[in-house]
Parts: structure tokens; sequence; C-alpha cells
């Protein structure tokens, strides 16, 4: 059986190369994948006419390909599922090499301040859109370079900014102007919140219920203790006791006293139903039982908005 190999040029974590000379780019990393399979990596050097031409971030990927995976040859030749098969294995490799090279750096390399990313996704890896690299070449022993491009579905529905959410008219130009010569200081807290929102049409909803939860139990507690501190006059008493209360306890508990006395309490009471439902999928995160398939998108998002109207409410409580 011939050999595969795979190449490809890719955007890889940034770095300087500060005193390597051409020789130096020339000795690529080998990679021993999981399935037996070896890739090289090979950094790719800047125009030295550039201002920071040892900043380097592209890099060329090959992958040579166990000859019994005989399988790989006919599904890059393939249409339709067979060749969204291999589409997938190439890309595992393309990622396994990525996030082993990033920990490498920080941890042999000892360049901790590495600029934290990810790679590309799989249809940005095939298209070029994030790396403007295109195109994926193979080859079948001293054979000629052949291109591989997989075709995607079409993905259902708007992508976010093209969705009539996005549409800013010319009232709501005016609306914005009238808001910015008020001078209000930006609440930094809704802010990452409406971020974070945002988050789920874009990079999934994982990392977004993660933060958003986070950040509303920080500035929740702060509001409990605040509260507790007029009533507990040791602050001993006061740290234990709060060391005592839970997420679950300041929403379901002591914010709802605090909301009974509000004229509109049974709307906030919704809003705390809400973010609740968001405390319980970042349980099931903590525990390795989350799964962002079954979970309902308007639900995280609506959670994520409640989250905002909740901490106004407390700011002015």
């Amino acid at each position: 059986m011939g050999k595969i190999k795979i190449k490809k040029e890719i955007r890889m974590p940034m770095l300087q190369t500060r005193g390597w000379k051409d020789a130096d780019y020339d000795k690529p990393l080998e990679f021993k994948l999981k399935d037996g399979s070896i890739a090289n990596l090979c950094l790719i050097r800047n125009d030295e006419s550039l201002e920071y031409a040892n900043i380097i971030d592209n890099a060329w990927l090959e992958i040579e390909i166990l000859p019994e995976q005989n399988e790989f040859k006919n599904g890059l030749f393939s249409k339709g599922e067979k060749a969204m098969e291999q589409a997938r294995k190439i890309y595992a490799y393309y990622t396994e090499v990525y996030e082993r090279f990033d920990y490498a750096l920080r941890k042999v390399g000892k360049a901790k301040d590495v600029m934290p990313d990810s790679p590309e996704n799989i249809r940005d890896f095939y298209s070029g859109d994030i790396s403007g690299q295109e195109g994926l070449g193979w080859k079948k022993d001293k054979g000629e370079w052949k291109k591989f491009n997989p075709k995607f579905k079409q993905q259902r529905g708007k992508r976010a900014c093209f969705k009539s959410q996005q549409v800013i008219k010319t009232k709501t130009w005016n609306d914005i102007k009238k808001e910015l010569k008020k001078n209000h200081r930006v609440p930094s807290e809704c802010h990452e919140l409406m971020k974070l929102r945002a988050q789920t049409e874009w990079t999934g909803l994982k990392d977004a219920i993660f933060k958003s939860t986070i950040l509303f139990e920080v500035k929740l507690m702060e509001y409990v203790r605040a509260k507790m501190q007029a009533r507990v006059s040791s602050k001993i008493k006061l740290d234990d006791l709060m060391g005592d209360i839970t997420l679950n306890v300041a929403l379901n508990i002591i914010l709802p006293f605090v909301i009974k006395k509000n004229k509109n309490q049974v709307k906030f009471m919704k809003y705390v139903s809400d973010v609740d439902y968001l405390k319980k999928q970042r349980n099931k995160i903590a525990h390795g039982s989350f799964d962002e398939r079954g979970t309902d998108k308007a639900k995280v998002r609506k959670g994520i908005d409640s989250m905002v109207k909740l901490l106004k409410f407390i700011e002015s409580n």
C-alpha cells in the first residue's frame, strides 16, 4: 500500500522567533498522533522586510497517513458522507496537533503568556474564512498534489449577524445618540452578560452558561453580604454565615424574600426561575453531565437576560 500525505497551511498560536536563521525554519516538530499517523509542523517565515517579521502565527501541517488506512484515499476521492468522514478525521488531526503544540509552548517553551486562542472550527478550517489559507492538498507516494475540498451542508437558519435584531434602524440610531448624551457609566457586569448572551449564537452555550452564572453569583453574594452586614455585628460571624450560603440559597430563598416587598414581585420571580435554569445547567457542567445538544438555547438566552434585570433590581434596592 502506498503512503498518503496531507498538507495544509494553518494558523497557529502566535510566537516570536527572534534570532532564528533560515535553516531553523526547516526543522519541523514531529507528532505521533493517537492512531499512529505522523504529523510534522513547520513554521512559515515572514518576509524579513516586515516590521514584525519574527512574530509567527502560520505553519505548514503535513500528515503521513498509516498505510493500512486505505479507506482514506477512497474518501478523498469521494463526495457526500464518505468525504465528510475523511474531513472530520483530518480536522481531528489538526486539533490534536494544535492543542499539543499550544501546551508544549506553555510548559516546555515557558511561553506562559501566549495569547489564548482555539483551533478554527471545521468549516473555517476548510474554507479559510479565519486563517485566509484555503485548500488542503494530498498526494499518494510521489504523485502530484491534489486538492481536497469537502462540501458542507447548508447551515439551517440565518447567521446571527444577518438576523433582523441586528438591523439598526434610523430611529434606533437616534435613540443611541440620546442615550450617549446622558453620559451614563457603562454597568460593566450587565455589559459583560449581554456579550455572553451574544456568545451563545457564535461559540456555543457551555462557556456562556459557566461565565454568566459565576459573574451573577459574585454580584448576588456581594448584595446578600451587604444586606446581612447591617444585622450582624461581628465580621467573623458574617464570614461564617456567608460561607454557608450557596447560590441556590441566595437565589431561591434570600432574593425572593426581598422581591416580595416589590409591587412587581410576579415578574421578578419569573426572572429568578429563568436564572435557576442556568444554575442547574452550570451544575451539570461541573458534574460532567452537560449535553449541549439537549440544552434549550432559548432558555439559556432568556436566563442571561433575566440576570441583567435582576442585577439592575438589586442595584436599586
